[in-house]
This record gives C-alpha cells, sequence and structure tokens, in this order.
C-alpha cells in the first residue's frame, strides 16, 4: 500500500509540474527546480518495538549530528494574489554522525507540501513565509548493516526571499515533533545484549532528526 501511495504522489507531482511547465510565467503557476544544503541534529535513532508505540518500548538512543543535501524539482500554484500551494519531490543525501562516532549515510526520496503566504510583496521582490508537510519519505542506508528508515507526516516551516519572477532564497526546517520513522531493516538489535532485545524480522521505530536547510529555486 506505501509503494502504490508513493507512485500516485509521485504521478501527480509530474502531472501537476507539466501543467504548471506550460502556464510558467502567468498567474496560474511555476514549475521549478532546485538545491539545498543544512545541518541535522537531534536525538537521533530510537530503536524500540513499534506495536508499543507510541507507549515507549525504546531500548536504545544516540545523539546525532550531521549534515544533509537535496536536490527537488515540482511546481507551485497562485491561489489569489497572496497565497500559493507547492508541491514537489526531493532526492535526499544525508550524513551523520553520533557520539560514539559512528556514522551513517543514507539516500533517499521524498515529497513535500507547502501552504505559502506571500507576506511583502513589491513590483521585483517578495517576502513569503509557508508551513509545510513531508507526507513521506523513504531513506535507504548506504551500509550493508544500516537502517533503512520510512519516515511519514514530517511538519515543516520556513521563508523565502523571491528576487524577480525566477529566483528564491529558501530556508526550512524539518521538524522531529509529530512524526514517528519505521526501520525497516531486518537484522539483530546487539545494544544492549538481553535475551528480550529485539530480533531479526521485526520493525522498529525510530525519530528523525530536526533537519535545517537553506537553498535555492529557480522557477520557470
Amino acid at each position: 500500500m506505501k509503494k502504490i501511495l508513493i507512485c500516485v504522489f509521485t504521478f501527480f507531482i509530474f502531472i501537476q509540474s507539466a501543467y504548471s511547465f506550460a502556464f510558467r510565467g502567468t498567474k496560474d503557476g511555476y514549475a521549478f527546480v532546485g538545491a539545498d544544503i543544512g545541518y541535522t541534529i537531534g536525538r537521533g535513532l530510537y530503536v524500540g518495538d513499534s506495536r508499543f508505540y507510541p507507549l515507549g518500548g525504546i531500548i536504545d538512543s544516540a545523539k546525532t549530528h550531521g549534515m544533509a543535501l537535496q536536490i527537488n524539482a515540482g511546481n507551485e500554484f497562485n491561489w489569489g494574489d497572496y497565497f500559493a500551494f507547492r508541491f514537489f519531490f526531493n532526492v535526499i543525501y544525508n550524513f551523520t554522525f553520533n557520539l560514539d562516532a559512528r556514522y551513517q549515510q543514507h539516500i533517499g526520496f521524498g515529497l513535500y507540501l507547502d501552504f505559502i503566504w506571500k507576506a511583502y510583496q513589491t513590483y521585483n521582490f517578495s517576502f513569503q513565509i509557508y508551513v509545510g508537510l513531508a507526507p513521506g519519505e523513504m531513506m535507504f542506508s548506504l551500509y550493508r548493516f544500516g537502517e533503512n528508515m520510512m519516515n511519514f507526516a514530517s511538519p515543516r516551516v520556513g521563508m523565502m526571499f523571491a528576487f524577480d519572477e525566477n529566483n528564491r532564497i529558501d530556508f526550512s526546517i524539518l521538524m522531529p515533533i509529530a512524526t514517528m520513522s519505521f526501520v525497516t531493516d531486518r537484522y539483530k538489535i546487539e545494544n544492549p545484549p538481553s535475551p528480550g532485545a529485539l530480533d531479526t524480522g521485526e520493525r522498529h521505530m525510530a525519530h528523525s532528526p530536526m533537519r535545517i536547510m537553506i537553498g535555492y529555486k529557480y522557477y520557470f
């Protein structure tokens, strides 16, 4: 079911992007491409039995920090003179450290939706504020024994500075509140080793760290 939903969302975004491209530069909407770089920080991976979520079941955690790179493409629709909706597809590279000097690398993709308020506008400049949601992200570990993770319903806030019709500087924060990830790997959790440690074949829960990003988007 999750794969079907991802395919439907992706298809919808590409169809809407084609529509925006056809009407680019008009009041109906824009297509855009962009790139972001940023910093991740948080309590990192919380491993536990997802059957007990949200009651607990946490058996291990690690404080993390790291770097994230993103490439994105999507479209934006104007709603009157002061509001807009934005849909886009993101390709993500994430590199994280924890306090034990262990590190992980993930590459993944995600879908995003933002509601934008154009707070201040002039002829060739505007300041915009948005709130949004990442309905789903899939992160694949680049190591054999890393954690593949699925993130759901991550809230976003941010602001944009628009210069003329085509250029946007974008600041955003992906917040770990109200979101839940699931580690989808099937291997034994070794820390802490105990008879009750989670075994292979189980899904485990995890919280995503906060992601603070700055980027550039080109609208056309």
